[in-house]
């Protein structure tokens, strides 16, 4: 019977010791996305698309837009010695025609939210980044009109008077809460707010920037809390399927200069590598007077490179911009900045040698 008893204990133990050893002997693996951003872009059945024309009104478009299958509330500034980003993104998870439906269940959501905050803390030298996700159910995400224009649990981003914004979040010993004021009216990117993307008309966005706001408030990391101040940028943008099956990725620079002037430019990418036509942008001066920047208005030179470390992917790490009549060395406040969650891109603070902060974004390197 003893002999039994520990034949049937072996057999019960082996898979559990086979796992445990497995686990105890293989190398800790680095966190590795499930989805490319992209996979987001690729368009739904029954939703709207951006179309031509339309008028803009606020705050009101700060607020959500359901007819389209996704959409995000994106902040990132630089404040002192911190580069920080809080974005809120809602995507869709059923058709319109499934809306139909009548659903009783309490947890029955037509759309998800995720929440990206990150701080770079640049005295310490290190990066923090976190990921929420959500339904929309119970309250425990959503999106609606001011004061409270998005969150995913407790990270929020609220509205309490017009050109006025006030973000939270806090994760892991990390927090920001900062108060901002817009110094400019909203910028409304390519063609008063239609943005295109591509060839077909449904390659396409709605967007639009508010390019300088003036920020203060605390940002907390696992050293210490501080007092901050600084400038932030805000982009708004809703679409269908912005990008079409041959874009990889694409670069995103938001520059604000010390003399006022602000720069936002988008290079998309194909999946050779080249620029796309539809590259574009927008120069603010320090009035506020906005051009419009198609893609051969801007010289973009790639003048170093990073090495990620969850799998060798190389991401441009410096940059010469000629724009304007400008030239501008731009280069990344600190080396790793890269999100690695559930999608995986790098953002990050950069500087602006001789004169200006930013944040730069970049797609597709995985």
């Amino acid at each position: 019977m003893r002999s039994l008893f520990a034949s049937l204990l072996f057999l019960l133990l082996v898979p559990w010791l086979a796992e445990w050893f497995q686990r105890a002997s293989a190398p800790a693996a680095p966190p590795r996305p499930s989805l490319k951003v992209t996979d987001f872009l690729k368009g739904g059945e029954g939703f709207a698309n951006p179309k031509p024309g339309r008028i803009f009104q606020f705050p009101q478009d700060h607020g959500p837009h359901d007819e389209f299958l996704s959409e995000w509330w994106y902040f990132t500034g630089n404040l002192e010695d911190f580069g920080y980003e809080l974005t809120l993104f809602r995507q869709a998870t059923e058709k319109p025609v499934d809306w139909l439906i009548p659903r009783t269940s309490q947890w029955a959501s037509k759309h998800s939210m995720m929440g990206h905050f990150a701080i770079s803390d640049l005295r310490g030298g290190k990066f923090y980044q976190f990921e929420k996700l959500s339904r929309v159910a119970l309250g425990l995400a959503g999106a609606g009109q001011p004061p409270r224009l998005a969150w995913v649990e407790g990270w929020l981003i609220d509205m309490p008077s017009p050109h006025q914004f006030e973000i939270r979040a806090a994760a892991e010993g990390c927090s920001l809460k900062l108060s901002m004021s817009s110094l400019k009216a909203p910028v409304l990117q390519g063609e008063a707010g239609y943005s295109r993307k591509g060839d077909r008309p449904e390659e396409s966005s709605y967007y639009y920037s508010l390019t300088r706001l003036r920020t203060q408030g605390e940002i907390q990391v696992p050293s210490g809390s501080y007092s901050v101040r600084g400038n932030s940028w805000m982009d708004r943008e809703w679409s269908t399927q912005p990008l079409g099956p041959e874009m990889a990725g694409w670069d995103w620079f938001a520059l604000q200069l010390d003399d006022g002037c602000e720069l936002m430019f988008y290079q998309l990418r194909d999946k050779q590598g080249r620029s796309s036509r539809w590259s574009a942008g927008s120069w603010v001066a320090a009035d506020g007077k906005v051009t419009r920047l198609q893609r051969d208005d801007l010289k973009l030179e790639v003048t170093a490179h990073w090495r990620s470390p969850v799998d060798g992917a190389e991401y441009p790490a410096g940059w010469n911009i000629q724009v304007q009549n400008r030239y501008l060395e731009v280069k990344p406040r600190l080396a790793d900045q890269e999100m690695t969650g559930a999608v995986r891109y790098w953002e990050g603070a950069v500087e602006v040698v001789g004169g200006g902060r930013g944040y730069v974004e970049m797609v597709g390197y995985d």
